[in-house]
């Protein structure tokens, strides 16, 4: 019987044995199958006729090498076992694909551990006492339980090994670019706040009755420019999610249908960060609340700032070091080691609350406040420009590649948690100052292209559906995802295409309306005003 023959008769009693779901202890005298395997797995059920092979060949002997390594448990011969192809589910409907994992069987010679915290070890499985028959429910059969990072990821473990590379942190290190928006809007509020006031001469002392309408007016401008678009998107969000939990295959870990209905005033009075994460109602619309609370924060203190300079630098400045050193101190205490499963545990603690958040926002602020001092004209050498891009460009690159190695010790791990974010600002703040004084180069051609504004218009309503969108299109599959390099790029590039497509129709229906009813207001209230300012001075 030739090889080629002898293969096509493995292949096809493999089928069978797998399809009949035959016990491995019935198989023992034909493929002597280990007793404690509970089914024929097909690399095992090929190693075991190794013998049918012709006498002292090189296939031969790597197979009963690989079949004695298994019975023995020798750990690379379970990687080759688990990376070898078997029938899916969908077989009968022709998904006769058995792939396997080539990387994951490359991959069996790597010593190299994953770098998980070593004084937290957390139970993330479904419990279920096999002895206790309970009857099915929608997510019985859920392959795991869903990540916070890698929700619907088959291959959690070589998708963390590949981003622990170094080039990789600027992927696993991306939540800095959320200390970049919150630089951008401390900078821009202080900046078109004093730039406003110096251009209309009123930075002479108001009475404490206009400071407070003031500040009335331009938090209710906020409020009412951003809320109309976010409870649109939770009464989508809860809605579809009701909807998921009774289809997906998969667990919700994020769980709005649960969560809104009791907590959905949270997040209409911009305080939903201070709740755990298992609480949380759009967990994203974190963000928007820390904003909120440094809006008004900031507001006062600008305000307060044009009678009182001294003493709103003094609280500004408190602010700052007082979020430094708070921050520093949680680290300590929890004794935190950034690595991923640490970063998940602790994201309550140091992660969502704003008063560890803060200190980009108040950096922002001093910068807009700079720039205004500065109109444009900062003349510096060539030398000094180049040596400010370089410690620029050093403080961003050292912040995100600081934590390369995850396991650090516990004052170097202080010191990155308490300073990171305002170093990483400083950084960003360079560039800003940069641009603006004539400085920037190509950076300021490339960040002032103006094919950025439209997207720019969109961005809050995209920052709002862009979890939505991707949940939904995972939990309604079937598949879990296998994370790959280019398939993902394609994929991001797709999901970025839908959902600004999505974000203008929702800017249409949400944001656009209520923010020309609001400017139409303003200008009725301000024609009116000047109108009983020059009925008074008559």
């Amino acid at each position: 019987m030739s090889q080629r023959q002898l293969a096509f008769i493995l292949c096809i009693c493999i089928n069978i044995a797998k399809l009949s779901c035959v016990p491995a202890q019935t198989c023992k005298s034909i493929d002597n199958v280990n007793a404690n395997n509970n089914y024929i797995l097909p690399a095992y059920a090929i190693a075991s006729l190794a013998s049918q092979l012709p006498n002292s060949t090189l296939c031969e002997k790597e197979l009963q090498s690989f079949r004695d390594a298994v019975d023995e448990r020798i750990f690379w011969s379970l990687k080759v076992l688990d990376s070898s192809g078997t029938f899916q589910s969908g077989f009968l409907f022709g998904n006769n694909f058995w792939l396997g994992s080539r990387i994951q069987c490359v991959d069996a010679m790597n010593n190299i551990p994953l770098q998980i915290s070593q004084r937290h070890s957390l139970n993330k499985t479904l419990y279920h006492n096999s002895q206790m028959e309970i009857p099915p429910f929608s997510d019985s059969c859920s392959p795991h339980i869903i990540k916070i990072v890698f929700l619907y990821a088959d291959n959690k473990v070589w998708t963390s090994k590949v981003t622990s590379n170094f080039i990789f942190q600027i992927v696993t290190n991306a939540s800095l670019s959320v200390d970049t928006f919150f630089f951008l809007s401390g900078f821009l509020m202080s900046y078109f706040y004093l730039k406003d006031k110096m251009d209309k001469n009123r930075m002479q002392p108001l009475t404490f009755r206009a400071k407070l309408n003031e500040f009335l007016i331009m938090v209710i401008r906020r409020f009412i420019r951003l809320t109309p678009a976010y409870v649109m998107t939770l009464l989508i969000s809860q809605l579809s999610s009701t909807w998921l939990d009774k289809i997906s295959p998969f667990y919700l870990y994020e769980r709005p249908h649960e969560n809104c209905p009791k907590y959905w005033w949270k997040n209409l009075l911009y305080i939903n960060n201070f709740s755990p994460i298992k609480n949380m109602c759009m967990s994203w619309s974190w963000y928007l609340s820390a904003d909120m609370q440094f809006f008004i924060i900031g507001l006062a203190l600008l305000i307060l700032s044009t009678t009182y300079f001294v003493i709103a630098v003094v609280i500004l400045v408190s602010l700052l070091i007082g979020s430094i050193i708070f921050t520093g101190y949680l680290s300590y205490i929890y004794e935190f080691i950034p690595t991923f499963d640490e970063q998940q545990r602790l994201a309550d603690v140091l992660y969502f609350p704003s008063w560890v958040r803060i200190s980009p926002y108040i950096i922002g602020i001093i910068i807009g406040y700079i720039s205004i001092r500065l109109n444009g004209k900062f003349v510096l050498k060539r030398r000094t420009v180049i040596l400010c891009w370089c410690l620029g460009s050093a403080c961003n690159l050292s912040m995100l590649f600081g934590i390369y190695k995850r396991q650090v010790p516990i004052l170097y791990s202080t010191f990155y948690i308490a300073f990171h974010r305002g170093i990483w600002a400083i950084g960003i703040a360079w560039i800003v100052i940069a641009c603006l004084t004539q400085h920037g180069g190509i950076i300021n051609d490339i960040l002032s292209f103006k094919g950025w504004v439209p997207f720019s218009r969109l961005s809050y309503c995209a920052y709002l559906i862009n979890p939505f969108i991707i949940h939904f299109f995972h939990l309604q599959t079937e598949r879990s995802v296998h994370f790959e390099l280019i398939s993902m790029i394609v994929t991001s590039i797709g999901f970025l295409g839908i959902i600004y497509f999505c974000s203008y129709i929702l800017s249409l229906l949400a944001e656009t309306p209520y923010s020309l009813l609001l400017r139409k207001i303003m200008q009725t209230r301000n024609r009116l005003k000047y109108k009983w300012r020059n009925s008074e001075k008559l």
